[in-house]
């Protein structure tokens, strides 16, 4: 379903601010040769067949601690049949947010993706350098079972959602989405706080798929993000804590 057409000249400003902004900080030097807690997955697109390579499949005993495994996995196009959302709100007045995608499919089995800041093996995210574009910023492709067991560990509370789109939109979202997390893999791309996370990137698929305006406030504010999608109908009012932690 097409919502809205997106607004040029709101892309425009978006890529010349973060365009601008990546050069006034390119005197900063970022470690790229960090020893990095996991390996990064790829996606490789044949027609309609969709492969992944190093998907994760961490067993975490703790939040810091697990036993690494990784898998790859092969899925068609016509294969997905829904997406659901996790939002993961924190920080002062639950303003901030993280969110996890999770892809179904009809053999029964199941995907989650998160993007995150890529922090060096034992460091801690730290504000001024989320700031300062000091972390490169990665897209996890990994199993249920990884992504959403590793927030139970952290005793995170999720909200869940099932995303309200057709299949032939959702077949075109999630191509559009492997190939923005596949390219975010190969280059390095910078994390930044507030105009390139977890949240505005995924958010630039949603435009571009579904013809949405870029410019919410919620969007800077993630820990309202469900708000916004249910006003553009992308989501219903029924909601679940992810039910492992009830």
């Amino acid at each position: 379903m097409r919502i809205s057409k997106t607004f040029s000249s709101e892309k425009y400003l978006y890529n010349y601010t973060c365009k601008h902004l990546e050069k006034i900080y390119t005197f900063i030097p970022m470690n790229t040769y960090a020893l990095w807690l996991e390996l990064l997955p790829r996606v490789f697109i044949d027609d309609n067949v969709y492969l992944f390579s190093q998907i994760r499949n961490f067993v975490w005993e703790s939040p810091h601690k697990a036993t690494k495994q990784y898998i790859d996995f092969c899925v068609r196009k016509k294969d997905i049949v829904r997406c659901d959302l996790y939002l993961d709100r924190f920080g002062w007045r639950n303003l901030a947010g993280h969110i996890i995608l999770e892809f179904y499919f009809s053999s029964g089995e199941t995907l989650a993706l998160s993007v995150e800041a890529r922090l060096p093996n034992g460091e801690k995210y730290l504000f001024w350098k989320g700031l300062l574009l000091q972390y490169p910023i990665v897209a996890i492709w990994g199993t249920s079972e990884d992504i959403l067991w590793l927030r139970k560990v952290r005793k995170d509370i999720l909200v869940h959602y099932t995303l309200r789109i057709q299949k032939r939109d959702l077949q075109l979202f999630f191509e559009n989405v492997l190939k923005t997390t596949d390219r975010v893999n190969v280059e390095v791309v910078r994390y930044n706080l507030l105009l390139n996370n977890c949240t505005s990137l995924l958010w630039k698929v949603v435009s571009k798929t579904f013809g949405i305006k870029f410019w919410y406030w919620q969007i800077f504010l993630p820990g309202y993000l469900d708000r916004l999608l249910y006003q553009l109908k992308l989501i219903s009012r029924k909601s679940y804590l992810y039910p492992e932690m009830i």
